[in-house]
């Protein structure tokens, strides 16, 4: 009770004041840190209760793939897999199987999220699912369009599904494919779905098709900031960002609240159109209406807006004036500004910074070469 409550040290005194402590007990406990976004103190419980003799049960599983995944352990990874294969999990309970699949796509390991998708003897809706997600996450639109044209020939299609696949055409522009799609859930109503509708929205949006985007975004319910955002994206995109800001205004005279995806898209749209004063206003709404506190990808498109306008000082300014520390999208904004209006001092600064929190991105250095290049520094380009 305590658990699905967040009241996480409460439902730790409830377990410490056990006597006998059985699976059921170190489940509840080792799910609701896993659920309440606290993969290390999981993971320590899940340690402590084989300590105490208790053997893990296919529940104990499917939280531990999650934590797992959390924590982006790809050795630990393949240690849960190894665990589950000795047990036979995998053979006799679907449920398992589909944890390890989710787990190694959220890993990002897409070929063994196959290989051990193909080795489920049975295969539900939730294993085609979780699949054709991964692949969608991971980039690789082709081939979660490849299963889910397997999936049909092999099981019915649920909601999930349809949320599965469509940002998969979005991601290729295979408007043609999501326009069939479209007529398909036409048929069953299911377009007016919150979810399903939004991924039509974001579709249409991403494929250009923006007249109709809007069609679908009235016809969809909007209480949440969900279809809000896939539109407000769409227009921010295609350099629409005054559209994007008139639906902003809507949406406040809606009542209905934004989160940190509304503020990322009506910062990116602000940035890419020279809206500096519209961006610092959004910025500030965010923080001082809605309570919201500015992640690194704010603070990344703050900086990519004052440089692309030319104010590269101010957005110097910015990022001394952040109370987090700034990662390797906030110092390559600068950088990419720097490049833009050819200022090599802030520029070499700023790479310095960038080659500091990720030295493995050849493409900084590429951009730094630019900017001596542009303005005849051969030598610079040499370094």
């Amino acid at each position: 009770m305590y658990a699905k409550f967040g009241e996480l040290a409460n439902a730790q005194k409830v377990l410490d004041n056990m006597v006998v402590r059985d699976v059921v007990s170190w489940n509840s406990i080792i799910a609701a840190y896993e659920q309440n976004d606290d993969p290390n103190r999981a993971l320590a419980f899940f340690y402590d209760m084989q300590l105490t003799g208790i053997s893990p049960d296919y529940l104990t599983l499917v939280s531990v793939t999650s934590i797992v995944a959390q924590l982006g352990d790809s050795w630990n990874g393949k240690s849960v897999h190894g665990f589950v294969m000795r047990r036979g999990w995998i053979l006799k309970d679907v449920i398992s199987g589909n944890s390890v699949v989710d787990m190694y796509s959220k890993l990002g390991d897409m070929s063994s999220a196959r290989a051990v998708f193909e080795a489920l003897p049975v295969k539900d809706v939730v294993s085609w699912n979780t699949l054709i997600t991964g692949y969608t996450q991971n980039g690789l639109a082709s081939e979660a369009i490849e299963v889910f044209d397997m999936m049909q020939k092999e099981i019915a299609p649920n909601q999930a599904t349809w949320v599965s696949i469509l940002p998969a055409y979005s991601n290729i522009g295979a408007l043609r494919q999501g326009m069939r799609v479209h007529g398909l859930l036409v048929k069953s109503s299911l377009y007016l779905d919150i979810f399903v509708g939004t991924c039509l929205v974001d579709m249409y949006g991403k494929c250009g098709k923006l007249d109709d985007a809007m069609s679908l975004f009235y016809e969809v319910p909007k209480m949440t900031s969900v279809p809000w955002n896939a539109i407000i994206s769409c227009h921010g995109i295609h350099g629409h960002a005054e559209e994007a800001l008139k639906l902003f205004r809507e949406m406040r005279e809606e009542r209905v609240k934004p989160d940190h995806v509304t503020f990322v898209s009506l910062l990116s749209a602000c940035s890419h159109s020279g809206l500096v004063e519209e961006g610092q206003w959004c910025f500030n709404v965010m923080r001082e209406e809605y309570g919201i506190e500015p992640i690194l990808k704010h603070y990344g498109c703050m900086v990519d807006m004052f440089g692309r306008a030319g104010h590269l000082e101010k957005a110097y300014n910015f990022i001394k004036d952040m109370p987090v520390k700034p990662d390797a999208s906030v110092w390559g904004a600068l950088l990419g500004a720097c490049r833009i209006h050819g200022n090599i001092d802030l520029g070499a600064f700023a790479s310095e910074r960038l080659f500091e929190v990720d030295s493995e991105n050849v493409g900084y250095y590429v951009l730094m070469s630019n900017i001596y290049a542009n303005i005849g520094k051969w030598e610079g380009v040499d370094k």
